[in-house]
């Protein structure tokens, strides 16, 4: 691209190559004294060319304000959001991301939501822990392997998006997650899918939360090994048991509770019934939310030959075993008596 006269003539050129002829009136104009690069600016107040020549790679041509030529200089200001800038004058951490703040007010660096996954420190804690703070960092790994049981009621510091996964790696403790519990703060609060017991991790087993910018919410669970709950359920039908013969293990999937019992030693009740740690759904029509299946009893002096039943009322948490699928019949309330079975139920 040249420089011409707007004005083009038309008149042929006479053959005297030494006069400025028509063509050359026409011809493109070059620029003096500018280098390559340079940039063609208005140099003074009638109208005249002026070349700002260009220099170190990378620097910008800025404005030095009405009536100054701009030059180029090496770019170092801050620019707004507004300008086409980030608002910030330094890179973030490293596998940090650019996002908008919390009150879309400004751009910020923060820990990336997803990706990389950061291996946390293994934690030990036990007993009671609200608003737990497990070192997140981006997508977290954390190996539990306290020395006791730990009950966790929320999350710290999570970041929308971000996902945490929990394993507990210990040989026979039990780590929980509350639901929605009001022992930790709102913003750290854990949404599960059992919502009338804590959501068990016994050992081998995992879980995966992902926060959503106001909880977290449990995606994955895998409970691990069942879990013993005899010594926390109340049993009635014994005076006391046999050593070895009193079990009660669940196993918890979703909603469904998974329950199989071994109970033996000397009756002293004309019923039998056990608690679990999950209250049942209440069904449609009020019907019991379970059948369950009575593999084995022994009543007195006798094994029993009809099927016995497990029956569990809507809204309950209470495991009621019968010897026979008939309501009325009842069990012996002296004699050694043993009953052994297993049922699932869907939780609330």
């Amino acid at each position: 691209m040249g420089v011409i006269h707007k004005k083009v003539s038309a008149i042929p050129d006479e053959a005297n190559t030494a006069l400025v002829r028509p063509s050359d009136w026409n011809d493109d104009h070059i620029l003096v004294g500018a280098n390559v690069g340079a940039v063609v600016v208005q140099g003074d107040a009638v109208g005249g060319l002026a070349a700002i020549p260009s220099v170190t790679a990378g620097q910008v041509l800025v404005s030095n304000g009405v009536g100054v030529a701009p030059s180029f200089q090496t770019d170092t200001a801050v620019r707004s959001v507004a300008l086409g800038g980030t608002g910030l004058s330094a890179l973030g951490a490293g596998l940090q991301v650019l996002r908008v703040n919390a009150g879309a007010t400004a751009l910020e660096y923060a820990a990336a939501s997803s990706g990389a996954w950061t291996i946390a420190t293994a934690s030990t804690l036990t007993g009671a822990q609200h608003n737990w703070a497990p070192g997140l960092s981006g997508n977290t790994y954390v190996a539990w392997n306290g020395a006791s049981d730990v009950a966790f009621t929320g999350i710290a510091g999570g970041v929308a998006g971000q996902f945490l996964t929990v394993k507990n790696i210990t040989a026979a403790m039990v780590a929980t997650f509350a639901h929605n519990s009001a022992s930790s703060s709102a913003g750290n609060k854990l949404q599960n899918v059992a919502t009338s017991g804590v959501t068990p991790l016994a050992p081998g087993g995992t879980l995966t939360y992902q926060y959503d910018g106001t909880d977290w919410q449990l995606l994955n669970h895998e409970q691990g090994a069942f879990i013993e709950y005899a010594a926390t359920s109340t049993v009635v039908g014994w005076s006391s048991f046999t050593a070895g013969r009193k079990w009660i293990r669940y196993l918890l999937a979703g909603r469904r509770v998974y329950v199989y019992y071994h109970l033996e030693g000397p009756s002293n009740a004309t019923t039998v019934s056990l608690t679990l740690p999950f209250t049942s759904f209440a069904g449609a029509g009020g019907y019991p939310a379970v059948y369950g299946h009575v593999g084995f009893s022994y009543d007195n002096t006798a094994y029993r030959t009809n099927p016995g039943v497990s029956v569990m009322s809507p809204n309950g948490a209470t495991l009621t075993v019968q010897p026979e699928v008939n309501p009325t019949t009842a069990w012996t309330a002296s004699g050694t008596k043993i009953v052994a079975g297993e049922a699932w139920y869907e939780s609330a």
